[in-house]
């Protein structure tokens, strides 16, 4: 197959993967079996039909409304689907069909549910964290000791600096300010990517969270010691670190030394 074709087949695997994402963001919190019953409207109960059911296509000819009862389908949907397909995509043109490639497909689909059903409901669940840890350490192992040891230093080293610094938030605030899912959430993260770049990618996310509290508290919004969901920050800064970690981290040298 043509390089290009191959390219293709692979974004279309995302779309169709970030289809089924779209159920465990709108299931998971709420309990319910992402394999059954089948997919339906939220608001009717309608049974999506197969061709209602095309990743980004169906959205576009329905107009982003329901085939049934006409409600609005939320824009969520195609912008999952299509998030997954760039995903897919961009690790392939990374790194190939190698076991890299499928253990960050892993973790990034994992990232994914996390970010949208912690921007809804704050929430970072152990369905999705625990897993994403188990998977890679275990599949670092495929790769040899010297990977896996490295892993399991990279999970530590993820949930070991987030604790410390609730420890510390909680020391200076007297309330949680960041949530046990997201320590659990840094040392998933660790385990695919080491303990420096895991290190980096926290150091980044505060840095994107950063201007978010501080419009948040300027605009009366939000307390100083208030809660913002820290998982969308560790996503974008994991991404980030994932596509562009040496550039970043040259540009943060040049800044700093300035």
């Amino acid at each position: 197959m043509h390089p290009y074709q191959t390219a293709l087949l692979v974004f279309a695997i995302g779309l169709v993967v970030g289809s089924f994402l779209n159920v465990c963001i709108y299931r998971l919190p709420r309990h319910e079996s992402v394999v059954w019953p089948g997919s339906h409207c939220p608001h009717c109960g309608a049974p999506i039909r197969p061709y209602d059911n095309i990743p980004l296509l169906s959205y576009a000819l329905l107009r982003g409304r329901c085939r049934s009862c006409k409600q609005p389908i939320s824009w969520r949907y195609p912008a999952v689907e299509l998030i997954t397909g760039m995903l897919f995509l961009s690790l392939y043109l990374q790194f190939g069909l190698s076991l890299t490639f499928f253990r960050y497909l892993f973790l990034g689909c994992a990232l994914i549910v996390g970010t949208f059903i912690d921007l809804e409901h704050q929430l970072l669940l152990d369905v999705i964290t625990l897993p994403t840890l188990v998977v890679g350490v275990l599949s670092a192992f495929l790769a040899g000791v010297g990977p896996g040891l490295h892993a399991v230093l990279g999970a530590a080293a993820g949930g070991g600096t987030i604790y410390a610094i609730a420890v510390f938030g909680k020391t200076i605030f007297g309330q949680d300010s960041i949530g046990g899912g997201d320590l659990k959430l840094a040392a998933a993260i660790g385990a695919y990517m080491g303990w420096s770049a895991v290190l980096g990618m926290i150091l980044l996310s505060f840095f994107l969270a950063a201007p978010v509290a501080a419009v948040g508290i300027a605009s009366g919004r939000m307390r100083v010691a208030s809660r913002v969901p820290f998982g969308p920050f560790i996503t974008v800064a994991t991404l980030l670190v994932l596509f562009w970690g040496p550039q970043l981290w040259h540009a943060y040298v040049r800044l700093v030394t300035a």
